[in-house]
């Protein structure tokens, strides 16, 4: 068994230098979980995040499903993995742990392909384990390298401080082709 050192460091207003001084990145890569409170992102989060990546760091933004205002409006998710920021959802919220509406949320980041890792944050809170369960659920809906990518392709690059794509899904839309007038005509017929 391996321990590797990281932090989940709580956002605020002059925690960069905690992040330096203490060194709370994972495994003393460039990239660094971060979180902040639940109910709604602080006014000063962007800055704080651009400030990161600045710094050279690779913020991680741990249970974005969690975030009142990332499971209200989805394009926030794109928004922060636009501005070189990783997204990590729970285990517990694929469960709905956490609520109907964040695994709503959760199931979502994933089939757009907005979550980059995939952890328990436990806490050892409990006796159970549920990271297995979670990714038997994610491997039923999509596929077995899915939850690879999530749980040991990403956070093996995370500990060896390698790049990681921040978009890796291409997403489709398809589109019916449009009718004439005369076939939507015809088809209030059918």
């Amino acid at each position: 068994l391996n321990l590797y050192t990281a932090a989940e460091v709580y956002l605020e207003k002059d925690i960069i230098q905690d992040i330096e001084k203490e060194d709370f990145t994972i495994n003393n890569s460039r990239y660094v979980l971060v979180e902040t409170s639940l109910s709604e992102f602080p006014s000063d989060l962007y800055q704080i995040l651009y400030d990161l990546v600045v710094k050279g760091y690779k913020p991680i933004l741990a249970h974005p499903e969690r975030y009142s205002n990332v499971a209200n409006d989805f394009e926030i998710a794109q928004d922060i993995i636009n501005r070189n920021i990783y997204l990590q959802i729970n285990a517990g919220s694929i469960l709905g742990n956490y609520g109907k509406h964040v695994q709503k949320a959760a199931w979502h980041l994933l089939e757009y392909g907005y979550a980059h890792f995939l952890a328990s944050d436990n806490h050892c809170k409990t006796q159970e384990y549920i990271l297995p369960k979670a990714m038997e659920e994610i491997a039923k809906k999509f596929d077995d390298y899915f939850v690879e990518l999530l749980t040991e392709i990403n956070p093996r690059k995370v500990l060896q401080n390698k790049d990681i794509p921040y978009f890796y899904l291409e997403r489709r839309i398809e589109h019916e082709p449009k009718k004439t007038f005369m076939e939507k005509i015809f088809s209030l017929f059918r």
